[in-house]
């Protein structure tokens, strides 16, 4: 898995109108990247992905992500999770994902 620069296009600021942010995302590749940015709430358009080579420009993306212009409890928390990865990552130790275990009906 790799870290994304994604500048997407958000609406709702009238008709026809859109501002343009950067959110970070952490994905297989850049064209999964681009899929995942486009189910983001409030994306029209994706305009750009690029790779992030350097950690600490991406924990420092994240925490300009933090403070998105429409505060949604969903989005922040994705965003906190991000950075707890980067910060295991750059503490040199891996983390590992537990799936929980499904539950058959």
């Amino acid at each position: 898995m790799a870290y994304f620069r994604v500048n997407v296009e958000v609406g709702h600021l009238g008709s026809g109108r859109s501002m343009t942010l950067t959110r970070h995302i952490r994905a297989r590749d850049a064209v999964d990247a681009y899929r995942a940015a486009k189910f983001i709430p409030r994306v029209k358009r994706v305009n750009a992905v690029e790779p992030v080579e350097n950690l600490e420009d991406l924990a420092l993306g994240l925490l300009n992500d933090v403070k998105p212009v429409w505060f949604f409890p969903r989005t922040a928390t994705e965003i906190v999770i991000l950075l707890i990865r980067v910060a295991f990552e750059l503490a040199g130790a891996p983390l590992q994902e537990e799936r929980p275990a499904q539950v058959k009906l």
